[in-house]
């Protein structure tokens, strides 16, 4: 975790409801995150290549979510860094 609203895990603290995640993934390296209800997730791809939930995204793409359960993020290139942003799903942006 980068930053969060509560400084939970370390991480900057920030005066809004999202926390900040972001991760390295290899090639076929895998993380899970599940998202709760009431919650939206905004994924970038700063750089490499990953599959998630089976559909992939390059360097620079970004997409939004708000279905509750999970993400399977999946490296395809040899190095790839993704952010995530889970944010409260107050309208219908990501929808």
């Amino acid at each position: 975790m980068l930053a969060s609203e509560d400084g939970r895990h370390a991480s900057v603290t920030v005066h809004q409801d999202v926390s900040l995640w972001g991760t390295h993934l290899s090639q076929a390296e895998s993380v899970t995150y599940e998202l709760e209800s009431g919650r939206a997730v905004w994924l970038h791809v700063a750089t490499g290549d990953v599959e998630i939930n089976g559909e992939r995204l390059r360097a620079g793409g970004s997409m939004g979510r708000v279905e509750t359960g999970s993400l399977e993020l999946k490296g395809l290139a040899e190095t790839s860094k993704v952010f995530l942003f889970d944010l409260t799903n107050t309208n219908s942006q990501f929808e």
